[in-house]
């Protein structure tokens, strides 16, 4: 668990998995940048990859506002995928 008491991924999904490369690394708070997570049960890819979906991710954006907070920042709305 990381020390500024922030909130894993795992956690926040209730995944359970222990064998996701977030999890081993213990980078919960910042699962976007690792290569191969199984976010959806899947392998997703290097980061170039899976930005996209990361940036629909409830997490990432629940993250987003964290940051933002914590920097006194209003959080900006992330975009979303235009159909």
């Amino acid at each position: 668990m990381p020390t500024d008491g922030a909130l894993n991924c795992w956690d926040f999904k209730k995944c359970g998995r222990t064998d996701c490369p977030a999890r081993v690394r213990n980078a919960g708070c910042l699962c976007w940048i690792v290569a191969g997570t199984m976010c959806g049960g899947s392998v997703q890819g290097t980061f170039a990859q899976k930005i996209g979906s990361c940036l629909e991710c409830d997490f990432y954006k629940f993250r987003s506002v964290v940051a933002a907070s914590r920097k006194g920042m209003a959080p900006q709305p992330v975009a979303s995928k235009q159909p």
